[in-house]
């Protein structure tokens, strides 16, 4: 045999008794239980169906994650625990590769955090307890804090309503640890106006609107409402009087 011919040969015989770079190295990797790892490391576990990861299974990624649980075709779907390299965790449902449903996730800034996921975001009603001390129970969208919740800190304040993005916004009060209180409506973070600033607000606006409602009806008795420039003018006449009435006005319609 020539030298050259040798060579080639030896070369070719070398390279067909090793698994090429992305292979599967161990049982079916088509219809049933197989090992099959890719040039980059990456190495799935389990279960197959029609040449694609189905069922139970482990894949161990290049950086050191790993995923185990629930497949449907080669992506994750179902139950399923994600151990980040980093030391979190992800153990909940899953649904075309991203975190759906309900899951508990554990990790650094959020010590944990239990409740609804979308599309990989808290997303719904859950429960967050942080790594200083402090919790929330309430509505998550797109990952922050949304609508209602309880946000308790360590140091023993409290904050009982709306949220928006992580701040307060909304109707809410907040109770301090000496047991004072701060309530009303809150913009940003802040309180912007007072309870007693609202309750003053919305007797106001029923005064008006009882004044309102018995000067026209008062008044209406007395003319042809049908002729649109004098319900206009009685309709004027009463909002002048409900904005601002005097004590007769008030003794009559009140």
């Amino acid at each position: 045999m020539r030298p050259l011919l040798a060579i080639t040969v030896l070369i070719t015989l070398s390279l067909a008794a090793k698994p090429s770079m992305a292979d599967c190295i161990q049982g079916n990797c088509v219809n049933g239980q197989g090992t099959y790892t890719w040039s980059d490391g990456e190495q799935y576990i389990g279960e197959w169906r029609g040449n694609k990861k189905n069922g139970l299974g482990t894949y161990t990624f290049a950086d050191g994650d790993k995923y185990v649980g629930e497949w449907k075709d080669d992506k994750k779907n179902g139950q399923g625990t994600y151990t980040y390299a980093n030391g979190r965790k992800y153990v909940g449902e899953w649904k075309d590769d991203k975190k759906n449903g309900q899951g508990t996730s554990t990790h650094a800034e959020i010590s944990e955090y239990v409740g609804e996921y979308r599309d990989d975001q808290k997303h719904g009603h859950g429960t967050a307890t942080y790594a200083n001390g402090d919790k929330y129970v309430g509505e998550h969208k797109n990952g922050l804090r949304n609508g209602q919740g309880i946000y308790t800190s360590s140091n023993g304040d409290q904050y009982v309503g709306k949220f928006e993005d992580n701040l307060l916004n909304g109707k809410g009060i907040l109770t301090f640890a000496d047991g004072s209180v701060e309530s009303g409506l809150w913009k940003n973070g802040g309180l912007v106006t007072t309870q007693a600033q609202l309750d003053a607000e919305e007797a106001a606006a029923k005064k008006y609107k009882r004044i309102y409602n018995a000067c026209l009806l008062d008044k209406a008795s007395k003319v042809d409402m049908t002729v649109a420039s004098i319900e206009t003018a009685i309709k004027d006449t009463c909002a002048a009087i409900a904005r601002e009435p005097s004590f007769l006005d008030e003794f009559w319609y009140d």
